[in-house]
């Protein structure tokens, strides 16, 4: 019970104390970030993990004191408005963030951003009904203090099978998408290298988005180093197949999207997940942190992504939101055992249906060319009988 008291008396302090503080730096930078995940595709197959991809980053950033627009399957207008409008608020914010799921496309070595309405019958219709990447990366110009643009877009491309080339000229279709050199100050990363694409993964998100996810709200991860570890967890994740790799160069100064402790220095460090919030050590949250683990959780209690949920953990462990959010984990992991199971028992009784419907289409079509040679013989026997009615000789070579 002594231990039901304590957590009591946390959450009736952080009651008191919620929304009293924040942290320094969220004070000081203003952040925006667009976040489109384009799954429903017009002409090709749907994409499964872009929507969650972007829900459980779109909560990610949230909890860094971003403000997200969120917005899925986009036609060619709609994004471009989309950009148009995020345009203005980049202009206005220290940090600004694109992150995009989907599909993209690079022609004679130029990346687009595919549309969901986009048809993309010949090479040059890119020009018409794709987004260049350009545009993208202009669209942040304003950002005083650094740009981000994030690609989950390096699937294996449906639309490149089928574009022609335009009267007659050819254009070179790439695999993957092409390497780019942003200008200072402008961070691209992409989720597989230039020249090869990524998996959309078989659970809720995406290799590079679990990593993005996991190591985003990890405190203390300069910049530089938060996308070696995304390196790093992709290329585990998927036993070396993938790669991401990030492009640009930033100024001399550290750059952190969520702060380690200072020491008494005022230096910045960087803080072990684990133990960030003094959980490891016997020591008691905060204030602050208690306030800014209440703000986290009220944007991350409703997430259906484990790893959204793990960063929380990580971030705010030692507080009574880690214990909440410790159970949700588990809530969701026997969700999804129970969701497996079914996936798979069904997985089988498809599969047993495929092969009867095999079975019936080969026992149906044994039948026809039994069918068909019975008629064949008939045919023959017709045929003799009237040449001998006739008074004629058979030939038995026209019987084989």
């Amino acid at each position: 019970m002594t231990g039901v008291r304590y957590i009591f008396r946390l959450v009736m302090a952080i009651m008191v104390l919620a929304g009293l503080a924040m942290s320094a730096q969220a004070q000081a930078e203003k952040r925006v970030a667009l976040v489109i995940g384009n799954s429903a595709y017009e002409a090709v197959t749907k994409l499964e993990n872009p929507a969650n991809d972007t829900a459980d980053l779109a909560a990610t950033l949230k909890q860094l004191n971003f403000e997200v627009d969120h917005v899925t399957d986009l036609t060619f207008d709609d994004m471009r408005r989309a950009l148009r409008r995020f345009s203005e608020k980049a202009s206005r914010a220290d940090v600004a963030m694109v992150f995009y799921a989907g599909h993209g496309i690079e022609v004679d070595r130029q990346n687009y951003l595919i549309p969901v309405d986009a048809r993309l019958k010949r090479a040059d219709d890119v020009d018409f009904e794709a987004l260049p990447l350009d545009l993208v990366m202009g669209a942040l110009n304003g950002a005083k203090k650094l740009k981000l643009v994030l690609l989950d877009a390096c699937r294996n491309n449906p639309f490149a099978a089928s574009m022609k080339p335009s009267n007659g000229a050819k254009r070179s279709i790439g695999r993957g998408l092409a390497r780019v050199e942003p200008a200072v100050g402008t961070l691209v990363g992409f989720a597989a290298k230039e020249g090869t694409t990524a998996s959309d993964g078989e659970g809720r998100n995406s290799p590079y988005t679990t990593a993005l996810i996991r190591h985003l709200n990890e405190p203390g991860l300069e910049i530089n180093l938060l996308f070696r570890k995304v390196r790093d967890s992709v290329l585990q994740q998927t036993n070396g197949q993938q790669e991401p790799f990030t492009y640009g160069s930033l100024p001399g100064e550290q750059l952190y999207l969520k702060p380690g402790s200072a020491p008494s220095g005022g230096g910045q460090t960087a803080t072990k997940p684990s133990g960030g919030d003094g959980a490891g050590d016997g020591r008691q949250p905060s204030s602050i942190q208690l306030s800014e683990a209440a703000q986290a959780w009220a944007v991350t209690k409703d997430s259906k992504s484990i790893a959204v949920l793990e960063a929380f953990v990580s971030s705010f462990d030692g507080t009574p939101y880690a214990v909440f959010a410790r159970a949700r984990i588990a809530e969701l992991g026997s969700q999804a055992d129970e969701a497996e199971k079914e996936r798979r028992r069904q997985a089988m009784l498809e599969q047993a249906q495929r092969e009867r419907e095999e079975a019936d289409r080969q026992q149906q079509a044994r039948e026809r060319e039994e069918q068909a040679e019975r008629e064949r013989i008939a045919a023959i026997e017709r045929e003799r009988q009237q040449d001998l009615s006739l008074g004629g000789t058979w030939d038995h070579n026209r019987s084989a």
